[in-house]
């Protein structure tokens, strides 16, 4: 396939990627807080926002570890691709268990942290945060993945998966809703279409990358330092 086409396939993925992000985000979002209720909706949303100070433990790994694999696959050395891979990997789950740690500080301490939740969503909101740092853990994971995608500019495929999953989640989060669910639930379906999703787009980064191996033994200090 030509340049242009790849460009103008991966261009038109994009697009229709986010333009279906924002329309279920419009239309999904006032039926969660009309489910929810103002205040579970609102320990919700602090939740989430929580999440987004725990995402910055991969300090900027991700990018890095995208820039290494398209260089030395522009080379051809393979053995350094796979080093780069299963060292991020090593750190992603690493960072992990102190994603694990730090939300279960956070859920020793939310009740005196945060005062005007309410006494009766104290105990969901701590099992939110655990399920809530699981779920990034497993997107740290799936990043080493997504970025063997982005190497081989497979856009296309990272955008089939985002919109296949983006009905999945949005099913799951109606579903959960529908029958009554809180807090606790929504993180569940959330954390589940996470898992499906880091599963799906390691298959698909073996798939598009044969070479690829995962063995931590391949990981080591000196590139991660690099």
């Amino acid at each position: 396939m030509s340049k242009v086409r790849t460009y103008a396939r991966n261009l038109l993925a994009n697009w229709v990627g986010y333009g279906a992000n924002l329309a279920v985000m419009f239309f999904v979002s006032p039926f969660i807080v009309h489910s929810l209720g103002d205040t579970a909706y609102g320990v919700w949303s602090l939740l989430v926002s929580l999440s987004g100070y725990l995402g910055l433990v991969e300090l900027g790994t991700r990018a890095a570890l995208g820039r290494h694999i398209t260089f030395y696959l522009g080379r051809k050395d393979i053995p350094k691709v796979n080093g780069f891979i299963n060292t991020a990997m090593t750190f992603f789950l690493l960072a992990g268990l102190g994603l694990l740690a730090a939300a279960a500080v956070l859920g020793v301490f939310f009740d005196s942290l945060f005062t005007k939740v309410p006494t009766e969503l104290v105990g969901s909101a701590r099992l939110v945060i655990l399920l809530v740092a699981g779920q990034l853990w497993l997107l740290l994971l799936m990043a080493a993945f997504a970025q063997v995608l982005i190497a081989f500019e497979r856009f296309d495929l990272i955008n089939v998966l985002g919109l296949s999953l983006l009905a999945v989640r949005t099913a799951g989060i109606v579903g959960v809703l529908r029958v009554g669910g809180g807090i606790v639930e929504l993180a569940v379906a959330q954390f589940s279409c996470s898992a499906i999703e880091a599963l799906i787009t390691g298959l698909l980064a073996r798939r598009v990358f044969p070479e690829m191996r995962l063995r931590l033994r391949l990981a080591t200090k000196a590139l991660f330092w690099e």
